[in-house]
């Protein structure tokens, strides 16, 4: 009986000790969002702004589309 009552009393305060209510869980999420815009931004201004990567990029998907196109027309 000791063992059991124990027991209890352990869970009674693990789930006094995790318990989350919405509120929490809504701002961690907001939160998270925001650092990873901030992130993505910070990334995408060091990088890939100033970068010969965005033009290549940008070369190459116009290419594949013409390339698209042309075989859309050969056939």
């Amino acid at each position: 009986m000791d063992k059991l009552l124990s027991s209890n009393k352990f869970r009674d305060e693990l789930s006094g000790l995790l318990k989350l209510d919405i509120n929490t869980i809504i701002c961690y999420f907001i939160f998270a969002v925001i650092c990873g815009y901030v992130f993505l931004e910070m990334v995408y201004d060091l990088y890939i702004k100033n970068s010969s990567l965005k033009d290549s990029l940008v070369n190459y998907l116009t290419e594949l589309q013409q390339r698209q196109s042309m075989q859309l027309a050969v056939n």
